[in-house]
């Protein structure tokens, strides 16, 4: 994701050390926790912050008194549009704000919703777990004031969401790769208690590995079970 603007933010110390904070991080809600409290720290004008993501259920880190609210605000989004769902669009530059929500003739439903509760500004950014792939999720500041978010609290959280895109891209990396190892172990435990229990049978009825093997997957089918349940069944049967 690429925006000029973001170009313009000096670097500061603080940013190594938010660096450092992220690269730390282990899980997804943990760094969605990290990046709402950094952004909270840097992004001063706000006066609610949410951080949502797209591919699981609502997350968010606010405070508990605010969490319905933040609740409300990514549904009504989610239902009707608004600068959030505009940030995450594929076809557009992963960054929507509006300085005046009660003037806001883009996102009616969800304005009329955030200025009841008295927010009259807002920024959403994009996070993305990769270059290449679709947005991730959404880092949305809000502050009770029209004009309240500075054009350096934009650029904070555009920095910012950058940062969020490589720590959720090495976290959804290592989620996959852990994955995949569960899946690898669970096929491989599988095929173990399937040997097994086909070498039960060739000992027991004096037949080949073939021979037993399809014993096996027709009586799992008389009996409606699957081919890993029936061979356990049989090894514990055995062990008894």
């Amino acid at each position: 994701m690429t925006f000029p603007e973001a170009t313009q933010c000096r670097e500061k110390p603080e940013w190594t050390a938010i660096t450092r904070e992220l690269l730390a991080v282990k899980t997804i809600p943990d760094a969605v926790r990290v990046i709402a409290e950094t952004a909270g720290r840097l992004i001063t004008s706000a006066d609610l912050i949410t951080v949502a993501l797209c591919d699981r259920d609502a997350v968010t880190s606010v405070p508990e008194w605010r969490r319905p609210l933040a609740a409300a605000l990514d549904l009504a989004q989610h239902r009707d549009g608004g600068p959030a769902t505009a940030a995450i669009d594929p076809l557009g530059p992963g960054f929507a704000a509006s300085d005046d929500l009660l003037h806001d003739t883009r996102w009616p439903a969800f304005a009329a919703l955030a200025g009841g509760h008295g927010l009259h500004a807002v920024v959403s950014v994009e996070c993305r777990k990769s270059a290449s792939g679709r947005p991730s999720g959404s880092l949305t500041a809000y502050s009770h004031r029209s004009g309240g978010l500075t054009e350096h609290d934009r650029r904070t959280a555009l920095v910012l969401a950058s940062q969020a895109s490589l720590t959720l891209a090495r976290l959804h990396t290592s989620e996959e790769a852990e994955r995949r190892r569960t899946r690898l172990l669970g096929e491989l435990e599988i095929r173990d208690i399937i040997g097994q229990a086909t070498g039960i049978l060739m000992n027991r009825r004096g037949c080949t590995a073939e021979v037993a093997n399809g014993m096996l997957r027709r009586w799992a089918h008389e009996l409606g079970m699957d081919v890993p349940d029936l061979a356990h069944t049989l090894l514990e049967i055995g062990h008894s």
